[in-house]
């Protein structure tokens, strides 16, 4: 088995589990709602990446 069929086996949840350690703040929707608003210049990440990370799989794609 290779890496691809590996992933591409995975459960979303091992997915999460898997991508979440390097999942990057600039997809992640957390990042978003701090950077786009400047009322939030002074809150901070709720570090909650795997959330974060599954909200991100679990979106359509941008073409």
């Amino acid at each position: 088995m290779n890496n691809y069929e590996r992933i591409k086996g995975m459960s979303l949840e091992e997915m999460v589990i898997y991508f979440a350690d390097d999942f990057k703040c600039n997809l992640c929707s957390e990042y978003e709602r701090l950077s786009d608003n400047p009322l939030t210049e002074y809150d901070s990440c709720d570090s909650q990446c795997a959330k974060h990370c599954k909200e991100w799989l679990e979106n359509e794609v941008d073409e």
